[in-house]
């Protein structure tokens, strides 16, 4: 192996050292990694377009990044506001759990699904979501709206 390439090889296993390593920190300090590749996901049309709108005009050199600029730039936005979110969520209280699930509910729209309480409180298990609802739900403060996995519930 030349020195040259030997050098592009060290550099390359560093980078993704540190971007697995990094990964895993924060995973640990309670799952505090929040994924651009599933924010680009969920908003992949607004994505194409900038992408499109970006390279008009390539081939003769008159493109222009501002489009894709302005999407990254909202995308990482979208991550930071994720991120604020989610260090706003993370307690080892005990009986914190419910009370952050309470409290991530009064910030959903008035109708919202399980899915949407596991994305905002990913450190709390399905069973202890369950209880949370349950108890929620005998103190009517909300109602399923029906039933399974799926089922879409309501404040009151």
């Amino acid at each position: 192996m030349s020195t040259v390439a030997g050098r592009h090889y060290i550099k390359t296993k560093r980078r993704k050292f540190s971007k697995v390593f990094a990964k895993r920190l924060l995973f640990k300090a309670r799952n505090l990694h929040i994924s651009l590749e599933r924010i680009v996901e969920e908003s992949k049309e607004t994505y194409y377009d900038a992408l499109y709108k970006s390279s008009q005009g390539w081939h003769k050199g008159e493109h222009d990044l501002r489009p894709w600029w302005n999407y990254f730039q909202g995308t990482l936005i979208a991550a930071y506001k994720e991120f604020e979110s989610r260090v706003g969520t993370v307690t080892k209280v005990k009986g914190a759990k419910r009370e952050m699930v309470e409290n991530v509910i009064l910030r959903l729209p008035t109708r919202f699904r399980m899915a949407d309480i596991q994305k905002a409180c990913p450190t709390v298990s399905y069973p202890t979501l369950k209880r949370a609802l349950s108890d929620l739900s005998k103190g009517k403060k909300i109602r399923s709206l029906g039933k399974g996995r799926d089922a879409e519930w309501e404040r009151i």
